[in-house]
């Protein structure tokens, strides 16, 4: 996972999130403005996903090192759920391989 840059690219999703709350708070950009950045993973194919995926993708549906990225998402307050509720301009969401 380390190799793949995972952790590199959430940090800077965390440092765009900023630069967006502070270019809207000083008036250089209106409010409303969402970045949604998926993440292509290949942890082994995956059959019979709900309907809304990616962005309903339960848990259970993960494996290996997509488990992993899942919770390093949520530390860093990159889910689509926090987005959805207004606490946030920009998510991570996972997109596995599909069979």
């Amino acid at each position: 996972m380390e190799n793949k840059g995972y952790p590199e690219l959430l940090d800077s999703l965390v440092a765009l999130d900023h630069i967006i709350k502070n270019s809207i708070l000083e008036g250089h950009m209106e409010e409303g403005i969402k970045v949604i950045c998926f993440l292509v993973t290949a942890e082994g194919p995956k059959k019979n996903l709900p309907e809304g995926f990616p962005v309903n993708l339960p848990k259970e549906v993960l494996v290996g090192n997509e488990i992993r990225i899942q919770q390093i998402i949520e530390e860093k307050g990159l889910d689509f759920s926090k987005m959805v509720r207004g606490k946030g301009s920009v998510a991570a969401v996972l997109y596995p391989q599909i069979l």
